[in-house]
Protein backbone atom coordinates (compact mmCIF):
# COMPACT_ATOMS: atom_id res chain seq x y z
CA UNK A 1 0.00 0.00 0.00
CA UNK A 2 2.58 1.99 0.76
CA UNK A 3 4.67 1.61 -2.49
CA UNK A 4 1.41 2.30 -4.12
CA UNK A 5 1.30 5.60 -2.66
CA UNK A 6 4.84 6.29 -3.34
CA UNK A 7 4.71 5.40 -7.48
CA UNK A 8 1.60 7.70 -7.24
CA UNK A 9 3.20 10.71 -5.82
CA UNK A 10 6.54 9.61 -8.06
CA UNK A 11 4.48 9.96 -11.24
CA UNK A 12 2.45 13.54 -10.29
CA UNK A 13 5.46 15.08 -9.56
CA UNK A 14 7.37 14.02 -12.86
CA UNK A 15 4.39 14.93 -14.44
CA UNK A 16 4.17 18.78 -13.00
CA UNK A 17 7.98 18.97 -13.72
CA UNK A 18 7.01 18.02 -17.49
CA UNK A 19 4.02 20.77 -17.61
CA UNK A 20 6.09 23.36 -16.08
CA UNK A 21 8.73 22.56 -18.56
CA UNK A 22 6.51 22.41 -21.59
CA UNK A 23 4.32 25.62 -19.96
CA UNK A 24 6.85 28.16 -21.56
CA UNK A 25 9.45 27.86 -24.53
CA UNK A 26 12.81 29.49 -24.36
CA UNK A 27 14.14 31.59 -27.48
CA UNK A 28 17.11 29.97 -28.17
CA UNK A 29 18.73 33.07 -29.36
CA UNK A 30 19.27 34.47 -26.50
CA UNK A 31 21.84 32.79 -24.22
CA UNK A 32 20.46 34.06 -20.50
CA UNK A 33 16.84 36.12 -19.66
CA UNK A 34 13.98 35.98 -17.04
CA UNK A 35 10.28 35.63 -18.49
CA UNK A 36 6.88 36.00 -16.11
CA UNK A 37 4.26 33.52 -15.42
CA UNK A 38 1.06 34.32 -16.84
CA UNK A 39 -0.65 32.51 -13.80
CA UNK A 40 1.01 34.10 -10.97
CA UNK A 41 2.89 37.15 -10.55
CA UNK A 42 5.62 36.10 -8.06
CA UNK A 43 6.75 33.58 -10.15
CA UNK A 44 8.86 33.44 -13.43
CA UNK A 45 10.97 30.96 -15.58
CA UNK A 46 14.78 31.99 -15.91
CA UNK A 47 15.97 30.19 -19.35
CA UNK A 48 19.49 29.62 -19.79
CA UNK A 49 20.60 28.56 -23.26
CA UNK A 50 16.66 27.45 -24.53
CA UNK A 51 15.63 25.88 -21.04
CA UNK A 52 13.16 27.04 -18.33
CA UNK A 53 13.58 26.43 -14.85
CA UNK A 54 10.44 27.93 -12.58
CA UNK A 55 11.75 30.32 -9.74
CA UNK A 56 10.06 32.48 -7.81
CA UNK A 57 10.24 35.91 -5.81
CA UNK A 58 10.75 34.36 -2.22
CA UNK A 59 11.20 38.31 -0.39
CA UNK A 60 8.67 39.42 1.69
CA UNK A 61 7.04 42.10 -0.79
CA UNK A 62 8.38 41.23 -3.71
CA UNK A 63 7.28 40.52 -6.94
CA UNK A 64 8.48 39.99 -10.23
CA UNK A 65 8.39 42.83 -12.63
CA UNK A 66 7.08 42.17 -16.15
CA UNK A 67 8.81 45.86 -17.37
CA UNK A 68 12.05 44.79 -15.94
CA UNK A 69 12.20 41.58 -16.28
CA UNK A 70 13.28 40.82 -12.69
CA UNK A 71 12.32 41.24 -8.92
CA UNK A 72 11.23 44.34 -7.70
CA UNK A 73 9.18 46.08 -4.54
CA UNK A 74 5.47 45.49 -5.16
CA UNK A 75 4.14 48.48 -5.13
CA UNK A 76 6.72 49.42 -8.06
CA UNK A 77 5.28 46.18 -10.27
CA UNK A 78 2.25 46.25 -12.67
CA UNK A 79 1.04 42.31 -13.35
CA UNK A 80 -0.70 43.35 -15.96
CA UNK A 81 1.62 44.94 -17.98
CA UNK A 82 3.14 43.26 -21.53
CA UNK A 83 6.52 42.22 -21.26
CA UNK A 84 9.20 42.73 -24.16
CA UNK A 85 11.16 40.04 -25.08
CA UNK A 86 14.71 40.79 -24.48
CA UNK A 87 16.81 41.55 -27.49
CA UNK A 88 18.51 38.31 -29.30
CA UNK A 89 22.21 38.70 -28.62
CA UNK A 90 24.06 38.79 -31.55
CA UNK A 91 26.18 35.83 -32.68
CA UNK A 92 30.06 36.87 -31.44
CA UNK A 93 31.66 38.10 -34.64
CA UNK A 94 35.68 37.78 -34.35
CA UNK A 95 37.33 40.60 -36.18
CA UNK A 96 39.68 39.00 -38.94
CA UNK A 97 43.26 39.25 -38.37
CA UNK A 98 44.77 41.42 -40.76
CA UNK A 99 47.06 40.23 -43.41
CA UNK A 100 50.57 39.35 -42.32
CA UNK A 101 53.55 41.52 -43.50
CA UNK A 102 56.21 39.61 -45.57
CA UNK A 103 58.78 40.01 -42.80
CA UNK A 104 61.78 41.13 -44.87
CA UNK A 105 64.79 38.49 -44.39
CA UNK A 106 67.75 40.15 -42.03
CA UNK A 107 70.42 41.66 -44.35
CA UNK A 108 73.68 39.40 -43.65
CA UNK A 109 77.06 40.37 -45.04
CA UNK A 110 78.18 38.72 -48.17
CA UNK A 111 81.12 39.65 -49.78
CA UNK A 112 81.34 40.23 -53.42
CA UNK A 113 82.98 37.57 -55.60
CA UNK A 114 84.05 37.88 -58.80
CA UNK A 115 82.27 36.55 -61.63
CA UNK A 116 84.13 33.26 -62.75
CA UNK A 117 85.89 33.46 -66.28
CA UNK A 118 84.77 30.82 -68.26
CA UNK A 119 87.00 28.56 -69.55
CA UNK A 120 87.70 27.43 -73.28
CA UNK A 121 89.26 24.39 -74.49
CA UNK A 122 91.40 26.38 -76.69
CA UNK A 123 92.74 28.70 -74.58
CA UNK A 124 95.27 28.81 -72.42
CA UNK A 125 94.98 29.52 -68.40
CA UNK A 126 95.64 33.48 -68.59
CA UNK A 127 96.85 34.89 -65.02
CA UNK A 128 95.27 38.41 -64.48
CA UNK A 129 98.10 41.05 -65.24
CA UNK A 130 99.37 43.30 -62.15
CA UNK A 131 97.96 46.53 -61.96
CA UNK A 132 100.98 49.27 -62.72
CA UNK A 133 102.48 50.33 -59.89
CA UNK A 134 101.61 54.03 -59.32
CA UNK A 135 104.53 56.14 -59.70
CA UNK A 136 105.99 56.84 -56.20
CA UNK A 137 106.17 60.75 -55.77
CA UNK A 138 110.27 61.83 -54.12
CA UNK A 139 110.70 62.97 -51.16
CA UNK A 140 110.48 66.97 -51.31
CA UNK A 141 113.97 68.25 -50.55
CA UNK A 142 114.19 71.80 -49.09
CA UNK A 143 116.23 73.77 -52.10
CA UNK A 144 117.34 77.16 -51.42
CA UNK A 145 116.11 79.41 -53.90
CA UNK A 146 119.17 81.04 -56.36
CA UNK A 147 119.22 84.23 -58.11
CA UNK A 148 119.12 84.01 -62.00
CA UNK A 149 122.22 84.43 -63.37
CA UNK A 150 122.59 87.33 -65.56
CA UNK A 151 124.08 86.55 -69.01
CA UNK A 152 127.18 88.54 -70.00
CA UNK A 153 128.16 89.91 -73.28
CA UNK A 154 131.32 90.20 -75.29
CA UNK A 155 131.45 93.62 -75.51
CA UNK A 156 130.71 94.83 -72.41
CA UNK A 157 132.37 95.45 -69.56
CA UNK A 158 131.58 95.09 -65.72
CA UNK A 159 130.04 97.96 -64.84
CA UNK A 160 129.95 98.61 -61.32
CA UNK A 161 126.79 100.04 -59.83
CA UNK A 162 127.09 103.74 -58.84
CA UNK A 163 127.07 105.11 -55.30
CA UNK A 164 123.96 107.01 -54.35
CA UNK A 165 124.87 110.56 -53.77
CA UNK A 166 125.26 111.19 -50.66
CA UNK A 167 122.98 113.38 -48.46
CA UNK A 168 124.53 116.41 -46.93
CA UNK A 169 125.17 116.96 -43.48
CA UNK A 170 124.24 118.85 -41.76
CA UNK A 171 127.23 120.87 -39.32
CA UNK A 172 126.97 120.00 -35.56
CA UNK A 173 125.42 123.27 -33.59
CA UNK A 174 127.74 124.76 -30.84
CA UNK A 175 126.63 127.19 -28.45
CA UNK A 176 127.26 131.11 -29.12
CA UNK A 177 126.66 133.35 -26.25
CA UNK A 178 124.36 136.61 -27.05
CA UNK A 179 126.74 139.56 -27.77
CA UNK A 180 125.05 142.89 -27.30
CA UNK A 181 124.75 145.29 -30.90
CA UNK A 182 127.16 147.85 -30.85
CA UNK A 183 126.34 151.17 -30.21
CA UNK A 184 127.41 152.97 -33.24
CA UNK A 185 129.88 156.27 -32.26
CA UNK A 186 129.11 159.79 -33.61
CA UNK A 187 132.09 161.68 -34.51
CA UNK A 188 130.69 165.13 -32.49
CA UNK A 189 130.08 163.33 -29.68
CA UNK A 190 132.04 163.10 -27.07
CA UNK A 191 132.82 160.49 -23.78
CA UNK A 192 129.69 161.09 -21.36
CA UNK A 193 130.90 158.99 -18.06
CA UNK A 194 127.11 158.55 -16.08
CA UNK A 195 126.46 159.97 -12.88
CA UNK A 196 126.86 158.18 -9.58
CA UNK A 197 123.75 157.59 -8.20
CA UNK A 198 122.97 159.78 -4.75
CA UNK A 199 124.53 157.72 -1.53
CA UNK A 200 121.89 156.94 0.73
CA UNK A 201 121.80 158.94 4.32
CA UNK A 202 123.54 156.60 6.93
CA UNK A 203 121.82 156.99 10.60
CA UNK A 204 124.07 157.59 13.51
CA UNK A 205 125.46 154.49 15.67
CA UNK A 206 123.33 154.34 18.28
CA UNK A 207 125.53 154.61 21.82
CA UNK A 208 124.43 153.11 24.98
CA UNK A 209 123.54 155.45 27.88
CA UNK A 210 122.98 154.45 31.20
CA UNK A 211 119.54 154.67 33.08
CA UNK A 212 119.78 157.50 35.37
CA UNK A 213 116.55 157.07 38.28
CA UNK A 214 114.59 159.90 38.72
CA UNK A 215 115.40 162.51 41.42
CA UNK A 216 112.94 162.55 44.41
CA UNK A 217 111.87 165.87 44.99
CA UNK A 218 111.99 167.44 48.75
CA UNK A 219 109.06 167.38 51.00
CA UNK A 220 108.39 171.08 52.31
CA UNK A 221 109.29 171.36 56.35
CA UNK A 222 106.05 172.88 58.95
CA UNK A 223 107.60 176.15 59.95
CA UNK A 224 105.69 175.79 63.28
CA UNK A 225 106.84 172.55 65.02
CA UNK A 226 109.14 171.30 62.24
CA UNK A 227 107.79 168.04 61.15
CA UNK A 228 107.52 167.26 57.59
CA UNK A 229 104.50 167.87 55.15
CA UNK A 230 102.71 164.44 53.50
CA UNK A 231 103.68 164.75 50.18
Amino acid sequence: MNEDFMMIKLGLLLACVFTISLAYKCDPRIKEYNWPNSKDCQSYYHCVNGTATEDKCVTLFRKFNRETLKCDWTWKVNCSAEPHLPVPDAEEVKPKDPPAEPSEPAHEYVPHQPDPVPERSDSKEVKPKDPPAEPSEPAHEYVPHQPDPVPERPDSKEVKPKDPPAEPSEPAHEYVPHQPDPVPERPDSKEVKPKDPPAEPSEPAHEYVPHQPDPVPESPVNEVDGSLYPA
